[in-house]
């Protein structure tokens, strides 16, 4: 009997999540070529770029603005439990951390965890807006709920698993899926793309633009660096606007520091820009509070540009010794880290060559594998 696969991917259009969905389903049919895969999207956000769409079924969800927080809880719990009797699912598997409270009796559920700022003191106390303290909250309970109520868990780092557990999470239900990394095929124009962003060498930082992200103690330590420095590189920092008053907050420092000429601000760099950003920067900075399994961290690795990145444990556990850490707290650690990797050129040479090695232990065959064993495993 064909085993009918409910695939949530009703998650944000520009972030991590929909980056692994699209991945999974360009390699699952390498995997599992019988199944019967029905993929849940909004606004054509996966479908569009997907290989061979007509191996799935589709189920669009068209809404104007997307799919918002609220409004796809409501979906999932008062229409999706109609959807997957009709469908006769036999698991259901979301990456976004949800459960609907209201799935039918015999679907099996697997749910992934990726986003560990809920649980985190110093992403809750970057945030100034009680509204977004609040929503961390929340989002720490119904994670914990769902975590609790799935058949499987899938967690995308050993850091996040010892963080479910600690919480309560029975361990033996808990797999460790990592990211993986995709690069872009060289198109010869890299250069000419970076040159649309800067005239001269540069510091990279990539994000999505959240306060736990920690972009203004990179620009503090950026002006911290020698004249020298700053006078040959350039601070670039990339990523969607999630917060917008975070990145006017951003704007104000850089002005306030006389640096609107050195450090730029660009809201969105996707594809062959970011890869061209990749390619050409001379050191990559990441400074987050707070991160389980990042992608940027692995493609710049897998660049082989030489990383300096918090010492948070889920930084170490990707980066490994193909990194540089320091302090995200001190401004003035990471400054130190960032000279290091601009000045020190043995430290350079060596970074270049363990990144793209070390990239090389996460990778999309082995996520997607894993996560078609998981979801047979849950229904034999």
């Amino acid at each position: 009997m064909v085993a009918t696969i409910l695939l949530d991917f009703l998650s944000d259009p520009m972030g991590g999540l929909l980056t692994s969905a699209r991945a999974f389903l360009n390699r699952a049919r390498r995997f599992d070529p019988k199944s019967r895969l029905v993929v849940l999207e909004v606004n054509a956000g996966v479908s569009r770029s997907v290989a061979d769409p007509a191996a799935f079924e589709w189920v669009n969800l068209v809404r104007p603005k997307g799919l918002g927080g609220w409004r796809r809880v409501a979906w999932q719990n008062l229409e999706l439990p109609a959807l997957a009797r009709r469908l006769n699912a036999d698991s259901y598997v979301s990456l976004s951390h949800y459960l609907p409270v209201t799935l039918p009796r015999g679907i099996r559920s697997i749910i992934g965890v990726s986003n560990l700022a809920p649980f985190s003191s110093d992403a809750h106390a970057a945030e100034q807006d009680w509204r977004k303290r609040l929503r961390l909250r929340i989002l720490r309970t119904t994670i914990l709920s769902a975590a609790q109520r799935a058949d499987k868990v899938i967690a995308l780092s050993h850091a996040c698993r010892t963080e479910l557990i600690s919480r309560g999470i029975a361990e033996d239900k808990i797999s460790v899926i990592p990211n993986g990394v995709t690069l872009q095929p060289s198109m010869g124009t890299e250069r000419a793309l970076a040159s649309a962003f800067t005239d001269t060498e540069f510091i990279l930082s990539v994000s999505h633009f959240h306060r736990y992200k920690n972009f203004e103690r990179l620009v503090g330590a950026y002006s911290r660096l020698a004249d020298d420095l700053r006078a040959r590189y350039k601070l670039i920092l990339v990523g969607a606007p999630q917060d917008p008053k975070y990145v006017a907050s951003l704007r104000a420092l850089i002005a306030s520091h006389a640096m609107g000429g050195n450090v730029r601000l660009i809201e969105g760099a996707y594809g062959e820009e970011l890869t061209a950003l990749y390619r050409n920067c001379a050191a990559f900075v990441f400074p987050s509070l707070v991160e389980n399994s990042p992608i940027t961290l692995l493609e710049a690795m897998a660049h082989g540009v030489p990383v300096a990145a918090s010492d948070i444990p889920s930084m170490r556990e990707m980066g490994g010794d193909a990194a540089i850490y320091f302090d995200p707290h001190s401004a003035e650690a990471i400054a130190t880290a960032i000279a290091l990797t601009l000045t020190d050129n043995g430290l350079r040479e060596r970074l270049r060559a363990l990144g793209p090695k070390r990239a090389r232990l996460f990778d999309w065959d082995h996520f997607s594998e894993d996560l078609v064993r998981l979801y047979r495993e849950s229904g034999e």
